[in-house]
């Protein structure tokens, strides 16, 4: 059965059995992706995807199923399931479909040239960033990953009260980690590149980046233990946000896992910091959310001042605000609530002038245990770290085997310096992007 013929039937049978709203959500897509080793294709695969989410309000619940099968038996399954799910909930907060806006942003993230382009093309390019990774430089000779990827999707949505939307996005991208050796010393770095073009991945610009970053990290001291300036490379610092942006989430905060709960228009940060969530822009662009709200770009905290935290239209209500049009889910998932291209908008320093302004301190360049050694309530962490000295305002040697310690929300509250350089980490289901930044002194462990 075709999917529009299958998702009509769907909603048409759930009104019959009951449900008083009833909706569809359907997820489908591509993928192709590839992996070196020493100058060999070591991995190939090409895959597709489907899913269709079915969500129902009954007896005053929304009840979820799911299924990757479009036959008769699914469609009974998906209503009984859906049904047996809403009776099993006793949350006291009612879940609503919309019923769709008049007017929806304009998002052009799907490229019909990346289409075309075939495996060959693909895998040619991957064999030459695996060539340069391993030939800029005599003390980089291996590489631990070397990978090259490209996907599409669309999703779709409709319901008994009339939303019916589409969207389709693709995007290519690549990737490499250089092993860098000299005596008994090894570094590595990862580095990334991803686009809607795919003329636009540039395997020797990405390989003198990786090699350059790897070799640069050899030879580094431990520090001697103490405070210390520190200034986050704008990669650090996006892994670490990356880390706190549920202390934003409305559903955690009404849940008790968010310090920010009921702090909307208080200081929560320098007057420096402003924090954007704009799904309309850079590769994770979409024009609306989970439940079909159009995206529209917001500051979750400007010039430190917490605006909003993230809404979908359930926590929205439960607050007596608007939604923030953050609404997620997947196919099989409930309705929750996350970023999308969620930023630190960039300050007016390059990142050389901002080295000079902090002159002496350490600048932290990567970050590891960001999952074990960072609590997400409290802003606690406490993380294994490398880097470099800052000396006389310019990079100093490589320091590595220390730890940074602080807290999240104290480092909102202490910045003094932002570069212009804005950074994205590598896309998921949401896009988290920082520039570097200077916040005091923090507490290095070291010898």
């Amino acid at each position: 059965m075709k999917m529009e013929s299958f998702s009509a039937e769907l909603l048409e049978r759930a009104v019959k059995s009951g449900f008083a709203q009833a909706e569809v959500y359907i997820k489908s897509g591509e993928s192709f992706e590839a992996g070196t080793h020493e100058g060999e294709i070591n991995s190939y695969e090409v895959s597709g995807s489907f899913g269709l989410g079915f969500r129902g309000l009954y007896n005053g619940k929304m009840g979820y199923a799911s299924t990757q099968a479009l036959d008769d038996d699914a469609m009974e399954q998906l209503i009984r399931g859906a049904k047996q799910n809403a009776l099993l909930i006793d949350e006291e907060e009612a879940e609503t479909l919309f019923e769709g806006a008049t007017k929806y942003p304009d998002v052009n993230a799907f490229s019909e040239a990346l289409e075309e382009v075939s495996a060959k093309a693909k895998l040619e390019k991957l064999l030459k960033l695996d060539e340069l990774g391993r030939s800029l430089d005599e003390e980089v000779r291996s590489l631990e990953d070397c990978s090259l990827f490209s996907a599409s999707g669309e999703t779709r949505m409709m319901n008994t009260l009339g939303l019916d939307l589409c969207f389709r996005k693709n995007i290519c991208g690549m990737s490499l980690t250089p092993i860098a050796r000299r005596g008994n010393q090894s570094e590595t770095s990862f580095r990334f590149a991803c686009s809607r073009d795919f003329h636009a991945l540039d395997p020797e610009a990405l390989a003198k980046e990786g090699v350059q970053e790897a070799l640069s990290r050899l030879g580094g001291e431990v520090l001697p233990s103490g405070a210390y300036p520190v200034v986050f490379r704008r990669d650090a610092a996006q892994a670490l946000l990356g880390t706190f942006t549920g202390v934003f989430n409305a559903e955690a905060a009404q849940k008790g896992l968010s310090l920010l709960k009921g702090r909307e228009g208080q200081t929560i940060a320098s007057p420096m910091v402003t924090i954007l969530d704009d799904p309309l822009q850079w590769i994770g662009a979409r024009p609306f959310d989970g439940e079909g709200v159009p995206g529209s770009a917001k500051a979750l905290v400007e010039d430190g001042v917490l605006c909003t935290l993230m809404h979908n239209r359930k926590t929205a209500a439960k607050q007596g605000t608007k939604t923030t049009g953050n609404a997620s889910r997947s196919y099989g998932s409930k309705l929750g609530v996350s970023p999308t291209t969620f930023y630190l908008k960039p300050g007016s320093l390059g990142y050389e002038a901002l080295l000079r302004e902090v002159h002496q301190g350490i600048l932290i360049t990567g970050l590891q245990g960001l999952h074990s050694g960072a609590d997400p309530v409290s802003g606690d962490f406490s993380l294994s770290a490398k880097g470099f000295r800052i000396e006389g305002g310019a990079l100093g040697g490589p320091v590595t085997g220390i730890t940074v310690a602080g807290n999240f929300f104290t480092l909102l509250q202490a910045v003094q310096c932002l570069g212009d350089d804005l950074y994205f980490g590598f896309p998921g289901g949401s896009c988290i992007g920082s520039t570097s930044l200077y916040g005091g002194k923090l507490t290095i462990a070291g010898k």
